[in-house]
């Protein structure tokens, strides 16, 4: 990683999907980010403001910068096998499964839907700042490294020509959270909601090699990417329940049952207790991640459910004398939150941040 940036830029909950369709120039109907236009713009103005004041930026996204879950498109029927994985008819209809070679694939998809995005991220890179990607509960395949390569190698033919060599060094990929010691503490906060959270976040694998999901992105790729089809404006209804209370009162919900009946029967399938030989590996596995963080993080465990940051329990962390922006690209525009105060209690070490998001809300802290 390059030294020590001048400014860090915040920027979390993007879910990209598959963007415009090459065919219709339309964008999907899954698709839930529509600003790469002002994302190109906000780089350009970021990083002009960073070369007057002499200084280098590092961008972090902290979880869910791309939305795996919703890319159903799949490859055409003739492609039974990418990378010795198996398409399944039940992949067929749902979307590719979450191996590395199907996860490429679909990472290759969105990337080419929002070309302009990721042509305004390699610009950004080849100006000489940084990135730092942190999973979520929709991108939890950033933990593969054969995903990270995809990305870093993919990132290099969006720069312009014969300027993109070497960027994918500055691409750093954290398997949990990003922390500066008396400073700073960001992630993504899905381990402390109950239906959001992965069992073995740090390998959360099953036996034949793909992501053990939790309810929530189970949901999202057996129902919900159906529903909004029908309901493009789905996942912008609060809570949950009234959106489902709301579909229960249109015919047009009853004539999906076929839909509700398959994901009842997935969900059957995938409540069948665990294998405790397995889970002790992938425990072990999980534990042998563990040590490099322990000189620099807050706590050696993995968060629990429904607590603070690395298991403690929530409380404000404001800064000290420290002007801090948390920047969200989200529905229906760009929103930009600032926010300045004291707390005595951090005493004169400095300023020190806690950033934590959800999959629905964003929290700046």
């Amino acid at each position: 990683m390059p030294e020590a940036p001048g400014r860090l830029l915040v920027v979390s909950d993007l879910h990209l999907s598959e963007g415009w369709d090459s065919d219709t120039k339309r964008l999907f109907k899954s698709e839930d980010f529509f600003f790469d236009h002002s994302f190109g713009r906000f780089l350009q103005a970021q990083d002009a403001k960073s070369r007057a004041e002499g200084h280098r930026l590092r961008l972090i996204i902290p979880g869910d910068f791309v939305d795996f879950l919703q890319v159903k498109t799949t490859p055409p029927e003739s492609v039974q096998v990418m990378e010795g994985e198996f398409i399944t008819s039940r992949e067929q209809r749902f979307g590719l499964g979450t191996g590395p070679a199907m996860t490429c694939w679909k990472l290759r998809k969105l990337m080419d839907g929002h070309w302009r995005f990721f042509q305004a991220l390699a610009s950004f890179l080849v100006a000489g700042h940084d990135l730092v990607i942190l999973p979520g509960n929709h991108d939890i395949e950033w933990i593969m490294p054969e995903v990270q390569g995809c990305f870093r190698a993919e990132l290099v033919k969006y720069a312009p020509p014969g300027a993109g060599t070497g960027i994918g060094q500055q691409v750093r990929f954290l398997p949990w959270f990003y922390y500066e010691p008396d400073f700073l503490y960001i992630d993504h906060g899905h381990q402390y909601d109950a239906l959001n959270s992965f069992d073995v976040f740090l390998h959360p694998y099953l036996p034949d090699g793909r992501i053990d999901l939790p309810a929530g992105s189970f949901f999202v790729r057996y129902l919900f990417n159906f529903l909004e089809l029908d309901y493009p404006f789905a996942d912008n209804m609060k809570p949950t329940a009234r959106f489902l209370r709301w579909t229960l009162r249109h015919p047009r919900t009853w004539r999906a049952f076929p839909v509700y009946w398959s994901f009842f029967r997935e969900t059957l399938a995938k409540a069948k207790p665990w294998d405790a030989q397995w889970r002790a590996h992938v425990e072990a596995r999980q534990r042998e991640v563990l040590p490099p963080w322990r000189s620099s993080s807050p706590s050696h465990r993995p968060a629990s459910r429904g607590s603070g940051p690395c298991g403690r329990p929530r409380r404000s962390m404001p800064s000290e004398g420290f002007n801090w922006r948390c920047l969200s690209f989200g529905r229906p525009a760009l929103r930009v939150d600032s926010r300045r105060s004291r707390d005595k209690s951090i005493g004169s070490s400095g300023s020190v941040m806690y950033f934590s998001g959800t999959p629905t809300r964003r929290i700046c802290r």
